[in-house]
């Protein structure tokens, strides 16, 4: 049986083995099968290739960084500091201690989060700082070079009027600190 049904100026036919044929209506001679596995994989092709990468590779400079870590799965250097416990000036600078490129890590998309969260998990924190800070209890949070923090995942009620950002203990979310509890904390080489 097939189905056809007209899609963003493209007359689109099913056929029962799921090939659609796109044809557009002020062409006549276009026709385009392609599968619905096709499809999947030129998306799937897309996503790869559009993926924002950096111009240099994290496992060649993670090199210079000899107590860090390189995870291919995250294209991440790290470390993972679950003591000395720090407050979150101190812990900024216990990775910047390590080199020009280390930083506290920054969350930027759902695929870093779950590496955090992944890390609380396997090294038993129970919460961290992440970077990101403001200078006034209103302004945005602002990455160390100034960007701002555009990701989130803030708990309930958050974020409040605190400076920096860390994850909850009980919820692992996002949530506002002022910084001077002293916390476990990842550094990451950018």
């Amino acid at each position: 049986m097939f189905r056809t049904e007209s899609v963003e100026g493209y007359q689109v036919t099913e056929s029962p083995d799921f090939t659609r044929h796109y044809c557009n209506s002020n062409i006549t001679a276009g026709v385009l099968e392609l599968s619905f596995e096709k499809l999947l994989l030129i998306g799937l092709a897309a996503a790869i290739v559009l993926r924002p990468r950096s111009d240099v590779d994290p496992s060649a400079y993670c090199v210079a960084y000899p107590t860090y870590t390189y995870d291919s799965t995250y294209n991440l250097c790290y470390r993972s500091v679950k003591t000395p416990l720090l407050s979150a000036p101190d812990a900024e600078a216990a990775c910047s201690a390590d080199g020009p490129r280390a930083q506290l890590i920054r969350i930027t998309d759902d695929h870093i989060y779950a590496f955090v969260l992944l890390q609380i998990t396997l090294n038993g924190f129970k919460n961290i700082y992440i970077q990101g800070k403001r200078s006034t209890p209103t302004g945005p949070f602002l990455y160390n070079d100034g960007t701002p923090v555009t990701y989130f995942r803030w708990d309930a009620g958050k974020p409040t009027d605190d400076t920096y950002i860390r994850t909850d203990t009980n919820t692992r979310l996002m949530d506002d600190s002022d910084g001077s509890t002293l916390r476990s904390y990842i550094c990451a080489v950018y």
